[in-house]
């Protein structure tokens, strides 16, 4: 390894490429790679999914507990 390549792994650079591998792979877990890679997230919508997102689960997890609340009677 030359040291330029080196000098190019560390400061900024680096951690932009840090910071980009860990949005693609957020954003692929997510299902919105596609969206990530094409410049259609903006930091709004990207609220506005996890919140819809957020909403969703919380409603599932609500439904659930109230059925296992019928069941065991409490």
């Amino acid at each position: 390894m030359s040291i330029g390549l080196i000098s190019s792994l560390v400061g900024s650079n680096a951690d932009r490429h840090a910071h980009n591998a860990l949005d693609e792979t957020v954003t692929d877990a997510y299902g919105w790679g596609d969206d990530w890679r094409d410049g259609k997230l903006t930091d709004d919508e990207i609220l506005a999914r996890l919140f819809a997102l957020n909403q969703s689960r919380a409603k599932a997890e609500s439904k659930l507990l109230a059925k296992t609340k019928k069941k065991t009677g409490n």
